[in-house]
């Protein structure tokens, strides 16, 4: 697990056609053009410098690395290559830098990875208990001022790890079926963590150790692997959920959130209605007009492998698409890797040509 620099990642940037005027650019940078199969992306600053780093991993090859901002040297975090299929970032020992949170896929454990930016040494691994994981969210869930965990295995349960000690974690069982998908946010604004998947959110009990979650479908139909976010699509300050189809050919959709309590009809808005295999989506401000636009990836299944964005026409009711690329990615994060006040896309695809990129937003030509 020894912290050393295994590669200087050569910087090269290939200019994708611009698309007609007064429309937001995006120029595709190579992080790594190496084939690196990463399952696991996220992004934080781990060296503390104020920039966006990267961390990326797999379970056939790749070790768990993380590349530095803007000369994306890797540097190790832990050399085996056991780490499928999402990674999450936070302090959760509290000292002041980011750890990576992450499944050991073979082991069936969830690891999170102390960061040695503080206090010198090498990344240090604690196990914090037995999941099957796919899908990874942190969270204070019982508000006591630390990380909690939540993760949704692959086609296994929801686990809550609830944080006592950074060494010490309580282990829940949530009620919710196997699948894909884990939206995590506060649902019903009452202050707490709720949980989003494919067609149901459970709202989370105000004793997060004791109490139990309450099941409320929000649509049906939906398969059981999808993509899920908790967000406020058209800012009337209601947490709305964001679905796709993630192993399939389907929809891309957002429910508004009814009055509280929540229990009322949760109105169905199609953002797309064919697009499939999306992994991961962001929703986030992309062109800078003050509403939310969705950004999202097809993996290497899909026909189309589009990467692209869909504006937000106002409230969320009509939507235009942007296609960037056609070359397909997976687990896309959605962040501004440049500070410079818009949102950038980090990913690489899932299949046999996968190279680390990032999409950089260069703003409306």
């Amino acid at each position: 697990m020894a912290a050393s620099v295994v590669l200087a990642a050569c910087q090269l940037v290939i200019p994708f056609p611009p698309p007609p005027s007064g429309t937001v650019t995006f120029q595709r940078e190579l992080i790594d053009p190496r084939d690196t199969g990463a399952d696991v992306k996220a992004v934080g600053d781990i060296d503390g410098d104020g920039d966006m780093d990267v961390v990326a991993g797999d379970n056939e090859g790749l070790p768990l690395q993380w590349y530095e901002n803007p000369s994306w040297t890797v540097r190790v975090i832990d050399n085996r290559s056991v780490f499928t299929t999402d990674v999450e970032l936070g302090d959760v020992d509290r000292d002041g830098d980011i750890d990576v949170i992450v499944p050991d896929y073979p082991a069936g454990t969830m690891l999170w990875y102390a960061n040695p930016r503080i206090g010198g040494g090498s990344w240090r691994a604690t196990i914090l208990g037995s999941a099957d994981a796919h899908d990874v969210q942190v969270g204070d869930q019982d508000r006591d001022g630390d990380l909690d965990v939540l993760v949704r295995g692959h086609g296994s349960e929801t686990v809550l790890f609830l944080q006592l000690t950074p060494s010490s974690w309580a282990r829940r069982v949530l009620p919710a079926p196997p699948g894909e998908g884990l939206g995590y946010g506060d649902i019903d604004g009452d202050g707490d963590l709720d949980v989003a998947q494919n067609g149901w959110w459970l709202e989370a009990p105000a004793d997060a150790s004791n109490g139990s979650w309450i099941r409320h479908e929000f649509a049906s139909g939906w398969p059981e692997l999808v993509a899920a976010e908790v967000v406020d699509v058209n800012g009337d300050g209601r947490n709305d959920i964001v679905v796709a189809a993630s192993e399939s050919l389907g929809r891309l959709v957002w429910y508004e959130a009814p009055p509280s309590p929540r229990t009322g009809v949760w109105a169905e808005h199609v953002v797309a209605a064919d697009v499939g295999y999306v992994h991961q989506f962001g929703v986030a401000d992309v062109d800078r007009d003050g509403d939310k636009d969705v950004v999202f990836a097809e993996m290497a299944q899909s026909p189309s492998g589009r990467i692209g964005w869909f504006a937000n026409g106002g409230s969320g009711l009509s939507w235009t698409l942007t296609t960037i690329a056609t070359t397909g990615s997976h687990n896309i994060r959605v962040v501004d890797m440049d500070r410079d006040g818009d949102v950038d896309i980090v990913g690489s695809n899932f299949g046999d040509t996968s190279p680390l990129e990032l999409w950089r937003n260069l703003g409306r030509s």
